[in-house]
């Protein structure tokens, strides 16, 4: 669920989530309108979550319940529930809960408009954040910071050399997306000199 780092076998939960998912993506029906089978088994699972987070504090339940509720996933969609409970995980030093606080700082999403009522605040928030999973090998978060230096936005100034940098440093965490952004520049000819 959103970003969630398990081992081993898959839950019987999170397989039937990939199921759900697997059918929305297939067009048969989408997340705010599951078949009331679905529907029933997605709010069995939503209490399951709920209770692991807000009963046990189980910080992968807390993960998992605000992914759900962020982009209203069989469930009504709440982004500023989604934005506590990942604030509370992060708190608790969970990366991936972190990851997904930085990006919705830096969306706005769920959040109120902090110093002054300025976005760009929340912005530099979002890098802040991602910078803070960096920094413990979290390679989506390097591949964001390397988008936020690349365009500017959360940042001081656009600087494509960090940018690069953050490129490099996600594609040799196998972050695939990260290749494509660093061939544009290397295209452009700002990626510096490119090396096998």
């Amino acid at each position: 669920m959103g970003g969630a780092v398990s081992s081993g076998t898959p839950s019987p939960e999170l397989q039937f989530y990939r199921e759900c998912g697997e059918l929305v993506q297939k067009g048969r029906c989408s997340w705010q309108n599951l078949p009331s089978a679905l529907q029933q088994k997605m709010d069995d699972i939503i209490k399951k979550l709920e209770e692991a987070a807000e009963e046990r504090g189980d910080i992968n339940a807390m993960h998992n319940l605000a992914c759900l509720l962020a982009d209203g996933k069989g469930v009504k969609q709440d982004e500023e529930r989604a934005v506590r409970l990942w604030k509370e995980a992060s708190e608790m030093d969970n990366i991936p809960s972190r990851f997904m606080l930085g990006e919705m700082y830096y969306t706005n999403r769920g959040i109120t408009k902090d110093g002054n009522n300025m976005a760009y605040y929340n912005e530099f928030r979002g890098v802040a954040l991602w910078q803070s999973c960096s920094e413990k090998n979290f390679p989506a978060a390097d591949r964001r910071l390397a988008e936020a230096h690349r365009s500017g936005v959360g940042v001081v100034k656009a600087d494509e050399a960090k940018a690069v940098a953050f490129y490099t440093r996600a594609t040799n965490q196998c972050v695939a997306e990260a290749w494509s952004e660093i061939g544009e520049l290397y295209e452009k000819g700002t990626g510096g000199e490119f090396i096998f």
